[in-house]
């Protein structure tokens, strides 16, 4: 009876020794996976961050080339806007950089930067959403003034009717093709991510 007790707790033993060892493997292959991956992304948010200062660079200098007062007004806001952004998501990539260390938990360091990297996108299409009706009338303005005089474009309800239409069409297909983008961008990289993770939750990571 002793043997056979002993012959079963070495099976026992020698299975979960087995579980282990199957564990480690998942893990080491899913940390050299994703270091690929997240240095991947982590080069698209610093793309990202580039455009970013681009685009402002960009609107400050349409300011010096725009003359029209309230043309001016959008044009700043727009700059205020893009420099938060800029800034926020300088800070965010600090974070993510400074949180991100594979040789700790692999599964709460893949989750947390699985996090981060989404809340990055979701912030920028929210600031975006804001963004475009004024990005749209201020181009929309810009348009006017190299078509014609357009001090009495909005003296009629004519005027307003045509520039809500334009907010109405190209703020949410700006929005969609700002999600779309990231998707194409990002979408693969955050899928292997959750795929990953996935795994090591089916594991009792």
């Amino acid at each position: 009876m002793d043997e056979l007790k002993k012959a079963w707790d070495e099976l026992k033993e020698n299975e979960s020794k087995d579980i282990q060892f199957d564990v480690n493997q998942l893990r080491d292959s899913i940390r050299s996976k994703s270091i690929g991956v997240i240095e991947t992304l982590n080069k698209k948010l610093k793309w990202k961050t580039w455009f970013v200062w681009g685009g402002m660079l960009l609107f400050i200098l349409i300011i010096y080339l725009e003359t029209n007062p309230v043309t001016d007004i959008l044009l700043y806001i727009i700059i205020a806007v893009y420099l938060v952004s800029g800034l926020i998501l300088m800070k965010e990539r600090k974070v993510i950089k400074d949180e991100l260390d594979l040789s700790k938990n692999l599964k709460s360091t893949l989750e947390n930067y699985y996090f981060k990297v989404k809340r990055i996108l979701r912030y920028e299409e929210l600031i975006g959403l804001t963004l475009y009706p004024i990005s749209a009338s201020a181009g929309f303005i810009i348009g006017l003034n190299f078509e014609h005089d357009n001090s009495d474009f909005f003296d009629t309800w004519k005027g307003w009717a045509v520039w809500a239409t334009v907010i109405v069409i190209l703020t949410p297909l700006c929005h969609w093709f700002a999600k779309w983008m990231n998707k194409y961008a990002f979408g693969k990289y955050l899928n292997q991510l959750a795929e990953d993770i996935n795994e090591l939750n089916k594991k009792g990571e």
